[in-house]
């Protein structure tokens, strides 16, 4: 009877246990199902713009980018940038969202902007994923001093965030 009854028991916990192993699979296969869901809605979110409406969602989500220098608004700044952003400067490349904002926290710290940029150019990628944009740079006094290129991924519907930028100085006049 005591054998019978540990066999039962055993038979019980293996039973329980698989059913828990099951649930987890079915967990795991649902929250599988639920991501390749929620990523087929973003492109088919994304189908439902135009390049040209790309285009100005990229154009508005930079010119907000810049305005966070204007308006000394470090937060802001933070907002826009892909975790895995890649800013290349004149004196390091960094890696990563928290590298990228500790090389740019000096800029936001004084009163004043030293620079403010704005897109001159746009191009999006046909499948809206990616897009491009450039234009200059001026110091402070309005100055011509540089060029940008950054490099944008669209992360959720209508979520643009930086994943590459790169600054190079304007060439000096020659005489």
């Amino acid at each position: 009877m005591i054998k019978i009854g540990i066999l039962l028991t055993i038979t019980y916990v293996i039973l329980i246990f698989s059913n828990i192993g099951y649930c987890q699979e079915n967990k795991a296969i649902k929250a599988q199902a639920t991501e390749a869901t929620e990523e087929t809605k973003q492109v088919k979110e994304v189908k439902q713009y135009t390049i040209e409406e790309l285009k100005q969602q990229v154009i508005e989500t930079e010119r907000a980018f810049a305005e966070t220098m204007a308006k000394r608004d470090y937060k802001g700044f933070a907002s826009f940038l892909s975790n895995e952003a890649v800013f290349i400067g004149s004196k390091e490349i960094s890696h990563g969202k928290e590298k990228v904002l500790q090389y740019w926290k000096p800029f936001y710290e004084k009163a004043e902007a030293p620079f403010s940029w704005k897109p001159d150019k746009v191009e999006v990628l046909e499948s809206g994923s990616l897009a491009i944009s450039t234009g200059p740079v001026y110091d402070s006094k309005s100055k011509l001093v540089a060029t940008f290129t950054s490099v944008w991924r669209l992360e959720a519907p209508q979520t643009w965030r930086i994943i590459f930028d790169k600054g190079d100085a304007v060439c000096p006049e020659t005489k």
